[in-house]
């Protein structure tokens, strides 16, 4: 008796392998011409270029390489060529995709030092705490860095105690919307002599806090954009770009979650507006930042203008969180020293 037979009414159901190769096809093809024509333009297309990162579409090119090999071997006997052709095309454009993908992935490029101080600064989206606010700060404190900012952090009457208990060579600026600056105040302090509140409702939240060690005064622009992967980010990008435009006089660094590959469309708002991306300059590793020990989605970024030299960038992993944290070392130009602006 035939498959066919075992159905009522004659009809057929189809083996669970035949739903995975259609998945695998549909993502692939679909998620290419999304990802290398309009990528997150549209807000149609934009839920699918986030969910579809370039390691993902390998992974489903893959799987349709190999769901497809019992039909090519079919073919194979009535036309020799077929299967010897479409096995070449398909590993050929995987192959293309992963040459295109791998050097915007791993970097390797750390500028050399120039003649001034060199600071280190950290962005980190810690979750919360969940996964340990006592680790977090153990961690924080082991970094070396004169500058920390952090979104997604902790926020327990406990928190101010830790901070203190762990980092006492800094000191901790609750910003509000679990956002918090970590200044040293040793040696040459780093002291936020102002701190501006800006929020697009249901879209992004962000601190401008003004800073100033010795005779540098600078701007830090700390950033949580929502999560929402359906949410259109054309908005978010155009407030942000009118930010730099603002403050292009003097040293600025826009730091955080932004929740958008750093791939989008809207990233040229900001390369625009005369910022360029730290990773871009100086990186050091693999770029992406999230999920943290399988990172493919570059989420967490930093971003400085022209009075801003970026002299090393890398990530570091850590099990308490969910990404990986972000860190620059870098240096001001000259004629900055005396701005106060």
């Amino acid at each position: 008796m035939s498959d066919k037979d075992d159905q009522p009414d004659g009809k057929r159901s189809w083996p669970i392998h035949h739903w995975i190769t259609i998945g695998a096809v549909t993502a692939w093809f679909v998620g290419s011409i999304i990802r290398w024509t309009v990528r997150d333009a549209w807000p149609a297309t934009s839920a699918i270029f986030y969910a579809l990162p370039v390691p993902v579409l390998i992974a489903s090119g893959c799987l349709t390489l190999l769901s497809l090999q019992k039909r090519l071997k079919a073919a194979k006997e009535q036309r020799p060529r077929i299967r010897a052709i479409v096995n070449s095309v398909l590993i050929g454009v995987l192959l293309l995709q992963l040459l295109v993908w791998l050097p915007n992935a791993y970097y390797r490029s750390t500028s050399d030092s120039g003649d001034s101080e060199t600071w280190r600064f950290m962005f980190w989206n810690t979750y919360h705490g969940e996964l340990g606010e006592v680790d977090i700060a153990k961690e924080l404190a082991d970094s070396n860095c004169d500058l920390i900012a952090l979104v997604e952090a902790p926020d327990r009457a406990t928190t101010p105690e830790v901070w203190q208990r762990h980092l006492p060579e800094h000191t901790a600026y609750r910003l509000g919307s679990q956002m918090t600056i970590l200044a040293r105040k040793q040696d040459l302090p780093i002291k936020v002599i102002e701190v501006v509140n800006g929020n697009l409702p249901a879209s992004i939240r962000y601190r401008i806090v003004k800073l100033l060690r010795g005779e540098h005064v600078f701007r830090i622009i700390v950033i949580d954009i929502n999560s929402n992967p359906f949410r259109f980010r054309r908005r978010e990008f155009q407030r942000l770009a009118e930010l730099a435009r603002e403050f292009e006089s003097a040293p600025l660094i826009l730091a955080g979650d932004f929740n958008t590959p750093v791939d989008s469309v809207y990233s040229e708002l900001l390369r625009n507006a005369r910022l360029s991306n730290a990773f871009d300059d100086c990186g050091v590793g693999y770029r992406p930042t999230w999920p943290v020990y399988f990172p493919m989605l570059t989420l967490d970024q930093v971003w400085t203008n022209s009075s801003v030299s970026c002299r090393s960038c890398w990530r570091e992993a850590s099990w308490n969180s969910d990404h990986r944290r972000v860190v620059v070392e870098f240096e001001f130009s000259p004629e900055t020293q005396m701005d106060r602006n």
